[in-house]
């Protein structure tokens, strides 16, 4: 019930949360070379797994058939290139912990893998997240930026992709599509990142 940051299993307060230790198939597949960080992370990306489309939420719980983590994991895992985050918040709000946070690149996010967490929240086909994949994303960004002395502050408006010097050095949260135009504005889409721009936290814009 932890992630492991720095070969160290380490519990998150009020969240489910399941790594490789708990089950070896929650693991993301390692080449030999170029997965070493080379400094702490200084910056959060979130992701959706079906991108851009209309999002809308879900109060009552997702049922078993929502939650498709596993599959989504399973994927990366057959995938020929190296791909996968961090993490990844089923929609019952289950965190899978995939990599080690602190000494580990996952390659999510061309162009800022190595001083980012990458996290991939499951949305479903039609768009639909879940109250509670929002409150686990929230609470699990501010507790990473905590842990990581990330500000906690987020890059809103979204008016496109940013320049990618730009992102190589931003300290906050962001989304895929701050970093990247190739999945739209839906990766991870207003839903998720207005989250935060509603518990006040500053903007980057």
């Amino acid at each position: 019930m932890s992630v492991i940051i720095d070969g160290e299993a380490v519990a998150l307060p009020g969240i489910k949360s399941l790594s490789w230790l708990d089950n070896s198939t929650l693991r993301l597949s390692f080449p030999n070379d170029g997965t070493k960080r080379q400094g702490r992370p200084q910056c959060i990306i979130l992701h959706t797994t079906t991108g851009d489309m209309p999002q809308h939420v879900v109060d009552d719980a997702a049922q078993p058939e929502h939650c498709t983590a596993r599959r989504t994991v399973a994927y990366w895992a057959k995938s020929p290139r190296r791909a996968g985050a961090h993490l990844i918040i089923d929609a019952d709000g289950t965190l899978f912990c995939l990599a080690d946070l602190g000494r580990e690149i996952a390659y999510h996010c061309s162009g800022v893998n190595g001083v980012s967490v990458g996290i991939e929240v499951v949305q479903q086909a039609d768009g639909t997240l879940y109250a509670e994949q929002l409150r686990v994303t929230f609470a699990v960004c501010e507790w990473l930026c905590d842990r990581f002395n990330i500000p906690r502050q987020v890059a809103w408006p979204y008016t496109g992709a940013r320049p990618l010097d730009v992102m190589r050095h931003f300290r906050g949260v962001a989304g895929h599509r701050d970093v990247s135009s190739n999945r739209g504005r839906g990766d991870p889409g207003d839903l998720i990142m207005r989250r935060f721009v509603d518990a006040a936290w500053p903007t980057v814009g």
